[in-house]
């Protein structure tokens, strides 16, 4: 069964299903000869008389308050059977006045008083809500019910230690009470107040063994809290007692991802999938068994979520995802068939629609949907490279070189046939960068090299050339550009960087390095980048105490570069602070630097460590604070349940420089 938390809602279930048996009683205590009650069809009574009822009921309300009480049993009956009706109808407003009257005419009725609390708590009127529910608590200060309903309207009115009393005057009667000792550990949790939720708990568990509600919760306050193992034994506990219990089952298989029980997680992301026909576990199952490169199964889920939300693009997406990754190229063009009969703008898809018919060899069919881009869409402009390259290799195998001339215009249009010089320029870096992205270091030259022609002096490009030159290894000649640009503008931050940290990379000219990056701290104080500079800086000079102070502080505001990251463990090393050292090498090492063989000089660091204090690698890990995906206090539980993609690429340290 699965198990809702929302007690309060079961609360006023039952709540409105003894008072509707209170008024059948009252009819027939009263005496009601009107011809309504039928035993052959009672609701035929509480609905299709409702006329009838309604003008008994304006009748004596219309009476000058000398009611006898048979009449006003009447009178409250059919007030309350036309609440219902309005209520199912839709017409709240209403229903909500007519119980406020029918208040007015007994006001010694608490369970009136509550029903009007709840529906002004239904409109966000928690002021007279709870002025209601405590004229019903006075009423009856003994009645459970109520001191449960009060104590969750003062919660949400954020009186929670008021709301504790009442609900703990429940359960020092019943340690047991399944809502009250629910809402008792919500606010205990949001008060951090864990271990007081625990023993709560632990008390109700005490009287009853078998509670696996207790045993669920204990485990969602121990998630709360980060142990994630003792979490793990309650909710398996829970299931002990209850097989079925579904809720237990879904935090156990987050938990069992979370701390590396890959293979149980997927089983129970697959029961509950099963069992439950829920389309956020088969998502589950889907996104858990594509990442672990369990693709059948990754397949399955994702068409059991299609077979079901056919318009589901994200499960569309992540089912390409694995027909690519199993080569299933006819299930590819499918897929992407599908994508774009759901989006026909989705450029995207259009995209790779084309490049997966190129692959069929069905070139005029891959250069038509090429052709069907939006060439003045942001998404052209943005790849507008990759679409011109690959407009290219088709036009020249189809040898249709009578369109060539229109497909080179076409790039001209982006470039030289821009009017504002801004915009051109603006073009020109977007391209540059695209090519950097790429690794095409010499293509991103050569149109540099054109763009240079057209704008000699303009800094910018000139940066930008540096930058390539740079990733070329080419230091002097991106050193020469660099100078240029600070003899045009002495106060170019980038530039002093540059010059500054490529000096004291090569170990040489350091205090003028150390002058020119201190130069360009001033300017951009908070850059990580500058920061990371002068340290290293300071490191070549031997200062390691101030080199730390400052790759400290640029590892602060740059925490994922792996130029900072590296530079960090090699001055801690030279510090003899060597288990330090190896946590950032570490994690440096998941991170991609700009040139591979600096990984490769970063495993032999690592590697050095190992060699000499194998000690440091024995138990090693690195603990977050938020325990990942499940932990509900750093993310919703809904975005636990759906998928998560990695971030995008990240800029390297020294493409900023």
């Amino acid at each position: 069964m699965l198990k809702s938390e929302n007690s309060s809602n079961k609360f006023l279930g039952i709540l409105g299903l003894s008072l509707f048996s209170v008024v059948i009683v009252g009819v027939v205590a009263a005496g009601v000869t009107s011809g309504f009650f039928s035993a052959k069809d009672a609701s035929q009574t509480v609905y299709s008389e409702l006329e009838t009822v309604k003008a008994i009921g304006q009748e004596a309300f219309n009476a000058d308050g000398t009611l006898s009480s048979s009449s006003r049993q009447v009178s409250l009956t059919h007030a309350f059977l036309k609440f219902h009706e309005l209520k199912r109808v839709g017409r709240h407003a209403e229903a909500r006045e007519l119980l406020f009257n029918m208040v007015q005419l007994d006001q010694s009725s608490a369970k009136l008083l509550s029903m009007l609390a709840e529906e002004y708590a239904t409109i966000g009127d928690h002021t007279s809500a709870l002025s209601f529910i405590a004229q019903a608590q006075k009423l009856e200060p003994k009645n459970e019910d109520i001191q449960l309903q009060y104590a969750v309207l003062l919660d949400f009115s954020k009186q929670s230690s008021e709301a504790l009393l009442l609900l703990q005057n429940i359960l020092k009667k019943n340690p047991v009470h399944e809502e009250a000792l629910s809402h008792a550990v919500n606010i205990d949790v949001a008060r951090d107040d864990y271990w007081v939720a625990i023993r709560r708990l632990d008390n109700a568990l005490k009287v009853n063994p078998n509670l696996e509600y207790a045993h669920f919760k204990k485990g969602r306050v121990y998630s709360d809290m980060g142990k994630l193992l003792e979490a793990e034994v309650e909710f398996e506990k829970a299931l002990k007692i209850d097989p079925n219990y579904y809720q237990a089952m879904t935090f156990l298989a987050l938990i069992s991802e979370e701390i590396g029980k890959v293979e149980r997680a997927i089983k129970l992301y697959a029961r509950l999938a099963s069992e439950t026909g829920n389309l956020i576990y088969h998502r589950k199952l889907g996104q858990l068994a594509l990442t672990h490169e369990k693709y059948d199964m990754a397949q399955r889920a994702y068409e059991n979520v299609l077979q079901n939300d056919p318009l589901d693009l994200i499960a569309h997406n992540k089912l390409l995802s694995v027909y690519m990754k199993t080569d299933k190229w006819s299930s590819v063009e499918a897929s992407l068939k599908q994508i774009l009969s759901i989006e026909p703008q989705n450029a995207w898809a259009r995209v790779n629609y084309a490049l997966t018919l190129e692959g069929h060899r069905r070139l005029e069919e891959s250069l038509h949907h090429l052709s069907l881009i939006d060439s003045n869409s942001d998404f052209y402009k943005e790849h507008w490279l990759k679409i011109t390259r690959t407009k290219l290799r088709l036009l020249s195998a189809l040898q249709l070189d009578d369109q060539l001339p229109a497909l080179l215009k076409e790039i001209s249009t982006f470039i030289k046939d821009q009017k504002d010089p801004e915009t051109k320029i603006g073009l020109y870096q977007a391209l540059v960068r695209a090519q950097l992205s790429l690794s095409d270091y010499n293509e991103a030259s050569n149109v540099l090299g054109e763009a240079l022609t057209d704008f000699p002096k303009e800094i910018s490009l000139m940066f930008l050339q540096g930058m390539v030159l740079e990733k070329q290894k080419k230091f002097d000649e991106g050193i020469a550009v660099m100078s240029e640009i600070i003899a045009q503008n002495p106060d170019h931050a980038g530039a002093l960087n540059y010059v500054g940290y490529t000096w004291a990379d090569k170990g040489k000219n350091l205090d003028e390095a150390e002058k020119f990056i201190k130069r360009a701290l001033e300017l951009q104080p908070e850059d990580p980048y500058i920061l990371d500079s002068l340290g290293w800086v300071y490191y070549r000079q031997g200062r390691y105490t101030e080199s730390y102070e400052h790759l400290v502080s640029s590892f602060l505001k740059a925490p994922n570069e792996f130029v900072v990251l590296t530079h960090l463990g090699d001055v801690l090393v030279k510090l003899g602070r060597v288990s330090e050292a190896r946590d950032y090498y570490v994690r440096a090492s998941h991170l991609k630097p700009d040139h591979p063989e600096d990984l490769e000089d970063l495993k032999g660091k690592i590697a050095k460590i190992k060699e000499d204090s194998p000690e440091l690698f024995q138990v090693f890990k690195i603990e977050n604070p938020c325990f990942g995906r499940f932990n509900q206090r750093c993310v919703s539980h809904n975005e636990r349940m759906r998928l998560n993609d990695h971030s995008p690429g990240r800029a390297t340290a020294s493409s900023s420089r």
